[in-house]
Formats: structure tokens, sequence, C-alpha cells
């Protein structure tokens, strides 16, 4: 047995909510200065979005897969924007062996350094120019210093946003500060009324929504639809 199952579940969100990255708001005008802020090894974008979270396991990762398996192209062809060495691709892989992929992972050249491809998991600096069947951007797109435009560029037929930071009052984006251990790092959270242009499905993710001012919340782009 699992031990979150002895747990209470009001207990085990209380514990969830302290050990959570603490986030200060500073101006939006500050970002150029933001991306200044020193960071450790490992910039803490790219090593949280290393742990699958329970939506994963769940609701997020049903849509992936069945994006993939309706997908016509014979190999479908990935691009999983922050993505650090793959665990996404690693969860999904065994679900689905017999489909043909072509997974991108697009990260921080410290990441891409240590990371190990495969014939058919590859990772990148720069976002390529061609076009995917699937986006996967989870966790990372408030790491952008212009995200709005960085999701209106992208050339994909679905972009499947999670973990995105809502403001549950301010309805303007805000700049911030994530800090994880030692590590800092410049990150949006954006206004209360936020919805990426041609959502499709929108959900919230309640297990990372105690004790704080936002709400992580996911939606699934059809931009050619």
């Amino acid at each position: 047995m699992w031990i979150k199952e002895l747990i209470p579940p009001l207990v085990w969100n209380a514990a969830r909510a302290l050990l959570r990255p603490h986030v200060e708001p500073v101006s939006v005008e500050s970002w150029a200065r933001l991306e200044d802020v020193p960071c450790d090894d490992h910039p803490v974008w790219a090593s949280a979005s290393a742990s699958i979270s329970d939506a994963w396991n769940t609701g997020t990762f049903r849509v992936l897969t069945s994006i993939l398996l309706a997908c016509r192209s014979d190999t479908a062809k990935v691009l999983d924007f922050g993505g650090s060495h793959g665990p996404y691709y690693h969860r999904f892989r065994p679900f689905m062996p017999h489909r043909s992929v072509q997974w991108t992972v697009q990260e921080l050249p410290e990441v891409v350094s240590s990371a190990k491809g495969t014939d058919e998991l590859s990772f990148v600096t720069e976002t390529p120019d061609q076009v995917f069947d699937l986006t996967i951007i989870s966790g990372s797109l408030q790491c952008s210093a212009k995200p709005t435009e960085f999701l209106a560029g992208l050339q994909s037929q679905f972009i499947l946003l999670d973990r995105l930071p809502v403001s549950k009052t301010n309805t303007e984006d805000r700049a911030h500060i994530q800090r994880i251990g030692s590590g800092e790092t410049p990150m949006w959270v954006f206004g209360s009324g936020f919805c990426p242009p041609n959502a499709w499905l929108s959900w919230e993710i309640p297990e990372e929504n105690v004790f704080r001012d936002f709400v992580m919340k996911g939606w699934l782009i059809a931009k050619s639809r």
C-alpha cells in the first residue's frame, strides 16, 4: 500500500502545499531583469518538469494517448517543450508500443547536453521549423519570456497545454520569481480570464491548487480544426 493511502487527505494536501515552490510577484516590466536571476546548475523549470504529476496518470495522459492514436500520420511527430530528459515519452511508450513516433524535446542547453536520445527521441535547444502533430507544453510555457507569441507561432495540429498558473483574482498577466530549493527562475502567472485561442477542452488540476492565489489549468488546443 502506498503511503499516500495511509494519510488523511487534508493532511496530505497541507503537506504538499508547504513543500511547493515559493512564488513572489514582481512587476511585469522587470522580466528582462528576471532573466538574469541566478539559478543552480539544473534550472528549476527543467528539473521540476521531470516529475509526472497525478494528472498525467489520469485525464491528461488519456488526452495525449487519444490524440496520438487518432493521428493520421504514419509516424506521429511530437514536440515536447520544456520536457526535461523525456519522462513523458518514457511514460507514454509502453502503452503504445506499436505506434511509430518521432519525439522531439526542446530544452535548455545544459539539459540537452546531458540527455540521452534514441532513434525516435531527440533533444534540441531551438524550436524546429516543421509541422508537428502534437505539441506538449506542461509546466513550461509560464517560463517563456513571450509565452503568447511562442504559442501563436507553433506549427502544430494539436497543442496540449497543461499545468499553467492562472490567477484567481488578478485580471492581468504578472511576472513572478519562482524559488525551488536554491534555484530561482522567472515565471508568468496569467490573468484570471486567460484562455488560449482555439481551445477545445479545458480542465483544472486540483492536486496542485491548494493554498495558492492561482489555479493550475490545462487546455487542448486544436489549431487546424
